[in-house]
């Protein structure tokens, strides 16, 4: 079993870009450390994954997921995944491609219904949200249509 401490953010990125990168019409999956300053042509949908936010509870005696009053430390780190789907171009054809898209990705994550989640052991619980966006690329010059997942993932 994975201790709390050996999940690290980039283990976490990882796995989301593993585990989402499958879904059949994403072409590129870039974690934190593979990110790009541009988009090139042919490689969307892409999706991208990285640390956002960080939260922790304070260490307290009266928990109930405490033994012999030990107090667990629980902590929340929330990640973007940022769809983007296509380069901007005709609004049908841009928005049914993030329908699809939206689609699989939702089917991938309903299927995290087990351990270790996302394949990352160590990840006691998570969730997301999504909302659609419009990412401006390369210095606003170029538009996107898609989506943010905001996946919160819990450790204690």
């Amino acid at each position: 079993m994975a201790d709390i401490l050996d999940v690290t953010l980039a283990n976490i990125a990882d796995a989301l870009a593993t585990t989402l990168g499958a879904a059949a019409s994403v072409k590129v999956a870039q974690s934190y450390n593979t990110l790009t300053e541009g988009i090139a042509d042919g490689d969307t949908p892409l999706i991208q994954c990285y640390w956002q936010g960080w939260a922790m509870d304070p260490v307290t005696g009266d928990t109930d997921r405490a033994t012999f009053q030990g107090g667990i430390r629980h902590k929340e780190y929330l990640f973007h995944v940022d769809l983007y789907a296509s380069q901007r171009t005709q609004i049908q054809e841009d928005m049914q491609q993030v329908h699809d898209t939206v689609e699989e990705l939702i089917v991938i994550f309903e299927e995290q219904d087990t351990k270790p989640y996302f394949g990352q052991a160590g990840i006691k619980a998570w969730s997301v949200e999504a909302e659609r966006a419009v990412f401006d690329y390369e210095s606003g010059s170029v538009r996107y249509p898609g989506a943010r997942f905001l996946v919160t993932v819990h450790l204690f």
